[in-house]
């Protein structure tokens, strides 16, 4: 008597061939591309943050050079205000004092014109 081997259901698992490979063979990949946009837009980025800040030295230069003209501008201006101010005051001292001599002239002539209109005895 011979036995038949029956096939069983899970006999074909058995008879292909199978390859063997590491999980995540598209995470790898994806993670390849990622890296790559990433790296890419932090490049596009860096260069236009650098010809914003650093490329534009003539504009730097021309607003310092503006910068230096204005502070000229300004000192220029506060000694001229300082110089107004002190001649000012010097004018004020000067106009108190000839205002005092112009009351004291004013009294004498007064007392002058008294004394002429007044009969000598």
């Amino acid at each position: 008597m011979f036995f038949r081997r029956r096939r069983s259901a899970n006999s074909e698992l058995t008879t292909g061939a199978y390859e063997l490979t590491p999980r995540g063979r598209h995470t790898r990949l994806l993670l390849v591309v990622l890296t790559i946009i990433i790296v890419a837009a932090l490049s596009v980025g860096g260069v236009r943050y650098f010809l914003e800040h650093f490329a534009s030295g003539s504009e730097i230069s021309s607003l310092r050079r503006e910068n230096a003209e204005l502070r000229s501008a300004l000192e220029k201006a506060r000694f001229e205000f300082e110089l107004e101010r002190a001649t000012r005051s010097e004018l004020e001292r000067q106009l108190a004092g000839l205002t005092e001599k112009l009351h004291q002239t004013e009294e004498e002539l007064a007392f002058v014109k008294a004394a002429m209109l007044k009969p000598a005895r």
